[in-house]
């Protein structure tokens, strides 16, 4: 739990300080794999991820707020049986810039909520605790990873690789997502 408020610190933190400074406000779109990591890559496929941000930061300020709406699909591996497992993830996160000028290596992290939700008839994800017929669960997760962005004019292109780590039941869902996106307007 120390960890979770440590995290929250920091994008609070974040959320003060990049307003304070004249921020601009982007918007985005990302998509990419996904790879499932720990022990549920042992019942899922690589799958895909797809989603939109906003991006709020200033001009010649190296830190950034993202916030954020993926959805994230796998299906399962031949031997885990048939079916799909999906989130649907919200996150905020804080980005720090390493360099100025128009291709800027950064660092991200931050907070999540995720809606986990396998589709099967008679199989339950078991590593991560949640069961089939289609029921949902909601909870919390971390994340952390790196990317870089060219900025071009009036938009920017990225591309990311974070870690997220969702708290459950049973062991904790891990996955890497690996994405290239696009971002409009201009800070």
């Amino acid at each position: 739990m120390h960890r979770v408020a440590r995290a929250l610190a920091v994008v609070a933190a974040a959320l003060v300080i990049v307003p304070a400074a004249k921020s601009q406000v982007q918007f985005g779109f990302a998509g990419g794999a996904n790879f499932p990591t720990g022990s549920i890559s042992n019942e899922l496929k690589t799958g895909y991820s797809a989603g939109a941000n906003l991006w709020i930061g200033a001009p010649l300020i190296p830190f950034a707020v993202r916030v954020e709406g993926m959805y994230d699909y796998w299906k399962y591996k031949p031997a885990s049986g048939e079916g799909n497992f999906r989130d649907i993830r919200g996150t905020a996160n804080a980005i720090f810039s390493f360099a100025p000028g128009p291709v800027k290596p950064y660092i991200t992290g931050g907070v999540g909520v995720y809606n986990l939700k396998a589709s099967a008839e008679t199989y339950t994800v078991g590593a991560v605790g949640v069961s089939s017929e289609g029921s949902s669960q909601t909870k919390f997760g971390l994340n952390a990873g790196g990317g870089v962005l060219l900025g071009l004019a009036g938009f920017g292109v990225y591309a990311e690789a974070t870690y997220h780590h969702v708290f459950t039941d049973g062991n904790a869902l891990n996955m890497i997502p690996v994405v290239v996106g696009v971002r409009f307007g201009g800070f």
